[in-house]
């Protein structure tokens, strides 16, 4: 069943919630689903990630139709979003964070796509910014070539009148749909990532198995961008989002690659480093530190992961650079990572 009563949801919406708010941003995350799905069977999650403030039969309440999978200890982003793929019925499945809104025609456009696409594995829509709606949350990105990524018009004013799909590395995790027979068959989110950077590992991977991420900017939603996150200390989000980049650089890049990248990902962590150091914020260059360790402590298993990504993989590094990487634009590199880095 589905949220259309006897229909056989195409869509299964999975939204992880850690609630501070009695449930307010999921509930408006919710009613953006009923608003927009029109004639479109859906199923909606609702993985309430372990929240303490009684969010959970709050929502239940008050959405009798969605399906709520309860937490007692967080599992992250990575972890509810598997949950929701276990329970999962639909065709496909759209990540969908509790910050975000869909916009009208949103998800039929989505999933108009991946139906007439059957090369392209995710595919997500415009994110524009909650508080500043003509400002860009997502936009085109690229793969650099000692794994970061490059955000091309991050922030810049939108033009409503983009509508040409585009394809790039990755797509944001909050709000992005995906073939669950797909993700079923090589993995979905890489639950020790816990969170940040878990979509961009999804996209890398499935590219190197040969389907396409593809960036659907006539499909529209709105991101909160950290509204979810403002509690968590600053720090816990530069450990995940390091260990986790880097973790997927070693696993994921082949071995020549690999080593031309190192240097210059070294370089990166050394500046957060410093960075964070020189503006007396000690937690966070320890967090930068620590996501190092993470991988040292953890190399066996990346090293098994490595060997299972490389032996699925029947694109090279060339080829996928070709596709969808850039050289470094420094000052859109640093504009980006300077106004992360100085976020509360």
């Amino acid at each position: 069943m589905s949220d259309r009563e006897g229909a056989t949801p195409r869509v299964s919406i999975v939204i992880p919630s850690l609630s501070f708010d009695g449930g307010a941003l999921t509930a408006k995350a919710i009613e953006s689903v009923e608003r927009t799905k029109d004639s479109l069977a859906v199923e909606t999650i609702v993985v309430d990630d372990a929240s303490r403030d009684g969010s959970g039969p709050l929502l239940k309440d008050r959405f009798p139709h969605i399906r709520l999978i309860r937490n007692e200890s967080g599992r992250g982003f990575t972890g509810a979003n598997n949950q929701g793929l276990e329970a999962a019925r639909g065709e496909y499945l759209l990540m969908l964070n509790n910050d975000a809104e869909l916009l009208p025609g949103c998800l039929q456009l989505m999933v108009g796509f991946l139906d007439e696409h059957p090369d392209v594995g995710v595919v997500g829509p415009k994110l524009l910014l909650t508080d500043e709606p003509d400002r860009l949350d997502s936009a085109i990105t690229h793969l650099l070539p000692f794994g970061y990524v490059q955000y091309m018009g991050w922030r810049g004013i939108d033009n409503p009148a983009e509508s040409d799909p585009v394809r790039v590395f990755t797509v944001k995790g909050a709000c992005a749909l995906v073939r669950v027979d797909l993700v079923r068959r090589y993995g979905f989110l890489i639950e020790d990532y816990f969170a940040y950077f878990e979509e961009t590992e999804l996209c890398w991977r499935l590219w190197l198995l040969g389907y396409e991420s593809v960036y659907l900017p006539g499909a529209r939603a709105l991101h909160g961008l950290g509204k979810t996150t403002l509690r968590l200390p600053s720090a816990f989000l530069d450990y995940n989002v390091f260990k986790n980049r880097l973790a997927t650089s070693l696993s994921h890049f082949e071995m020549p690659t690999l080593l031309a990248a190192l240097p210059a990902h070294a370089a990166v962590l050394c500046g957060a480093v410093l960075f964070y150091v020189l503006r007396g914020r000690f937690a966070n260059a320890a967090a930068v530190v620590r996501a190092v360790g993470w991988n040292i402590k953890r190399f066996r298993q990346t090293q098994r992961w490595r060997a299972s990504v490389q032996a699925m993989r029947v694109i090279s590094d060339s080829k996928l650079m070709k596709d969808v990487g850039t050289k470094l634009s420094l000052f859109g590199f640093l504009r980006h990572a300077f106004h992360y880095g100085t976020r509360a």
